[in-house]
């Protein structure tokens, strides 16, 4: 979201920093928001995660191939110990209560729980609809903007919004542009 729909950079996360969420138990069984919660409590991932976490909280209704889910399922395996002794031979399935309510950090008032929520507050922020213009560009074109790639840039947006925002007219925008058609900007 913050790369394809504000043009955010994040960066990759520092070197040697460890990755590992806690893992889930029977006696502690946790959905990916609160396993999660680690990114957001330590200061080494925090300054990103405040970034990220929070949009993928809401999107959480649908599982790592967006299936739609009720719940989140947690399934606890048996360890080596426990099948060697004996005190746990199957897998225990765990059915957790999805909290979808997210925000975007940075954009007032964008609290959201489903993502047609989130794509209304997406589609009414100027740094949203500006990206989208620039992600279309460098699409259509093959290649990152410059800056003498900007005015064209701003033209397009400007077209873009006084079509109210007619996908079509962005295309025709961008593809009828200088830069598309082979000749300096």
């Amino acid at each position: 979201m913050r790369e394809h729909f504000l043009c955010q950079i994040i960066p990759p996360p520092p070197a040697g920093v460890n990755t590992t969420l806690p893992p889930a138990t029977d006696e502690q069984p946790m959905t990916n928001r609160q396993r999660l919660t680690v990114h957001l409590t330590n200061p080494t991932c925090a300054a990103c995660h405040g970034l990220i976490d929070p949009i993928g909280f809401g999107l959480e209704h649908f599982d790592a191939i967006g299936r739609y889910r009720e719940q989140h399922v947690v399934t606890v395996f048996p360890t080596f110990d426990e099948m060697v002794h004996r005190t746990k031979m199957k897998p225990t399935e765990h059915r957790l209560p999805l909290d979808v309510t997210a925000y975007v950090r940075g954009i007032p008032d964008s609290t959201f729980s489903t993502p047609r929520d989130l794509g209304q507050i997406l589609a009414k922020e100027p740094a949203c609809r500006k990206c989208v213009v620039k992600q279309l560009f460098r699409y259509a074109l093959g290649r990152p903007e410059t800056p003498a790639d900007q005015a064209v840039i701003e033209e397009a947006l400007r077209e873009f919004q006084d079509s109210g925002f007619l996908f079509r007219r962005l295309i025709i925008s961008v593809v009828s542009s200088q830069p598309f058609l082979g000749g300096k900007t």
